[in-house]
């Protein structure tokens, strides 16, 4: 049995590839897609991974080709964006597709290759390592997603755990970069929900559709409004509702919000109709609740709502001791066998890392990039984010001048003018 796997994500690949016996076919235009069809058609059991933020307007046009030559294989399509849900449940509707919504850890994805596949004996196809690996990661997440050996890290998961079997609504507070969403994905995934977890931006409810973007409408609601459609708070019933940068939900909004949360009815708009609906909300913030109502940005009685539960992330340099553990586990989500040299060690464990996880990953994902063809992973392969480099500047330049003045105070025939001149 092979798996196919269609994404231009290269951690994505490196995943599956490294974990199964898999035939990774990386389709980017219409020539490839047209290719892939024949192999699918031999394979006596395969199953086809879509990674839909990739491939988006490809998808409906392959699947449609496999059907009408007959080609029947389980498929897992890989979406993330809630406002694509619409779309993905037709396509799933009429292709019978599982859907999965990312991030998401290598556990959940081995559950759904399992229950695509039918249970079919996929351990065959595993080594043991990574089989065991799966098997660790299933049974306990928290470890497994939210790394990290610092104080600071196993107060994070012994609270996620206190918490996340609740319908109370969480709100989790960290710098951008910190991990928000992976919090917020293992609260919903310990929730139950076989339903995906529906994420929003506040950032896209700013505007005139707002509402129906929220609440839904009615056909002939607005102008344009050629059709009924359902809202986020629609996909969202019966599971989890995560409002990301709640500080950018527009003030009259959070009123209507919080009478959502009260008494679990709202209207679509154009109608008279009350639906009824109960959801979890997990909201998150780069700045403090308490902070952010101060200053008028969140209404005093949406603070009292959903400050009910929360949980706050620390910044990576307030909990250096991850650091390693944190690229290692990078490192493997890549693929990657190869160890970081020593020198790239010390100086990734001495960053202040302003953004956090992310900016982590990112550098790690360009040293691995950068490091072909070494014994070792070396960070003097690859042309560093910006913060690195202003801040490896700034440390030569201080050692400069600080040798410079060592120079001025010693009886050498050295110029302390021509020094400066020189460093700088």
């Amino acid at each position: 049995m092979a798996i196919y796997l269609i994404t231009k994500d290269l951690r994505m690949r490196a995943l599956i590839n490294r974990s199964l016996a898999v035939s990774v076919f990386c389709a980017i235009n219409r020539e490839q897609f047209d290719k892939l069809v024949v192999p699918l058609g031999k394979d006596m059991c395969p199953v086809l991974i879509i990674d839909s933020d990739y491939v988006k307007e490809h998808v409906s046009r392959l699947l449609c080709s496999l059907a009408f030559k007959g080609i029947k294989c389980p498929k897992i399509l890989l979406v993330s964006h809630p406002s694509d849900f619409s779309q993905k449940e037709k396509i799933s509707r009429e292709h019978n597709i599982l859907y999965l919504t990312k991030p998401f850890d290598q556990a959940l994805l081995w559950n759904a290759i399992v229950e695509v596949a039918g249970n079919r004996p996929l351990e065959q196809h595993l080594d043991e390592d990574v089989f065991k690996s799966f098997v660790c990661s299933s049974s306990d997440p928290f470890d497994s997603i939210f790394i990290g050996t610092s104080k600071a890290a196993r107060t994070v998961r012994t609270i996620i755990r206190h918490i996340s079997h609740t319908f109370e609504t969480v709100h989790i507070f960290g710098e951008t970069g910190t991990g928000k969403e992976i919090v917020a994905n293992l609260l919903f995934k310990s929730s139950g929900s076989r339903i995906p977890m529906v994420t929003v931006n506040c950032a896209i409810l700013n505007g005139p559709l707002q509402d129906s973007t929220l609440f839904g409408h009615t056909k002939g609601a607005f102008t344009d409004a050629r059709e009924t459609r359902p809202g986020l708070l629609s996909k969202a019933n019966g599971g989890v509702l995560f409002l990301d940068e709640i500080e950018l939900l527009p003030y009259e909004l959070q009123g209507k919000m919080l009478r959502i949360l009260e008494n679990g009815q709202y209207r679509a708009l154009g109608s008279d109709e009350l639906i009824t609906t109960r959801f979890k909300l997990i909201t998150a913030s780069n700045i403090p609740l308490e902070l952010l109502m101060k200053k008028g940005t969140i209404r005093s009685d949406f603070f009292n709502r959903i400050d009910r539960l929360s949980i706050e992330i620390p910044p990576l340099r307030e909990r250096s001791e991850d650091i390693m553990p944190l690229a290692e586990h990078h490192l493997r989500q890549l693929g990657e066998s190869r160890q970081f040299d020593r020198e790239t060690i010390d100086l990734l464990t001495s960053y202040h890392w302003p953004g956090n996880v992310r900016e982590l990953f990112n550098e790690i994902e360009s040293i691995v990039l950068f490091s072909r063809g070494r014994r070792d992973l070396s960070i003097h392969s690859v042309l560093t984010s910006s913060h690195i480099r202003r801040w490896r500047a700034s440390g030569l330049s201080k050692n400069l001048h600080e040798t410079v003045e060592n120079v001025a105070e010693t009886p050498t025939g050295y110029s302390l003018q021509t020094l400066r001149e020189t460093c700088g």
